[in-house]
């Protein structure tokens, strides 16, 4: 009959069973213990209408979560963490922090690429120059 977050409906049923109850002829004490339940419950039932309205802290949490999710589905999964944080602020104009980010980009599941290594330059075939002071005057003849 009631199902969860429909409180249009609860509301309706609630009304209903307030009304149920007080059009009822009641005469025996287990029918006044049954009517007290039926509106307690309607009570309580129109009371999910009054619910606590959302905290600033969780509604720009859920709008950034909303423009990461955006982002990181526009790059097609190749944005982390800190390329969403530049585009978070050349975009949007907002300031985030990379803690937020990332527990938000861990929520939803969302991963970027992993940054390509540092390659080191190959040195076979080039010739470097000596650093100044490196001949101390130890040969590796010596040393046998």
């Amino acid at each position: 009959m009631l199902r969860q977050g429909n409180v249009l409906n609860a509301a309706t049923v609630a009304d209903k069973l307030v009304a149920a109850a007080t059009l009822q002829h009641i005469e025996t004490p287990a029918q006044q213990a049954t009517a007290t339940i039926v509106r307690e419950l309607a009570t309580d039932i129109l009371n999910l209408d009054r619910r606590r309205p959302m905290s600033t802290r969780a509604l720009r949490r859920t709008v950034v979560a909303d423009a990461i999710g955006k982002i990181h589905q526009r790059s097609r999964g190749v944005y982390g963490k800190r390329r969403i944080r530049a585009a978070l602020l050349e975009e949007h104009q907002m300031i985030v922090n990379i803690k937020l980010i990332e527990s938000i980009m861990r929520e939803r599941g969302l991963v970027g690429l992993p940054r390509p290594r540092r390659r080191r330059p190959d040195l076979l075939g080039v010739s470097t120059p000596a650093r100044p002071g490196a001949d101390r005057g130890c040969r590796a003849e010596e040393l046998l």
